[in-house]
């Protein structure tokens, strides 16, 4: 019995030590893993990166492709039908109230003589 318990012992010995070395070999990996991944990536390069990629996707979804053209618009078509109507009538009241008044002035004007 003493000798199986030596044995194992001796035997749990080795695989601790083993254990030890890997866990080792992995801190030194992992050491080295952390150096290489911090020097190649800093926030600013990130925030540099995302800010260019924010700058396309806001180029592309704001373009003036992606809007449809303003309606083209005729002067007189922004003015309603009932209100050019009532232009035209206003127009041809002033006309003939100026010829009137022409008239007016042409009969006045040969009674004074």
């Amino acid at each position: 019995m003493r000798e199986t318990l030596i044995q194992t012992q001796n035997s749990l010995q080795t695989t601790l030590a083993a254990v030890q070395d890997l866990q080792e070999k992995q801190n030194r990996q992992m050491d080295l893993l952390l150096k290489e991944v911090s020097s190649t990536t800093r926030p600013e390069a990130i925030v540099q990166e995302l800010r260019g990629e924010i700058t396309s996707l806001k180029g592309l979804l704001l373009s003036s492709h992606q809007f449809a053209p303003p309606p083209k618009v005729s002067p007189m078509s922004s003015i309603p039908q009932w209100q050019r109507d009532a232009k035209a009538d206003r127009d041809q009241r002033e006309e003939c109230d100026a010829a009137d008044n022409r008239s007016l002035t042409n009969l006045t004007n040969t009674d004074d003589q």
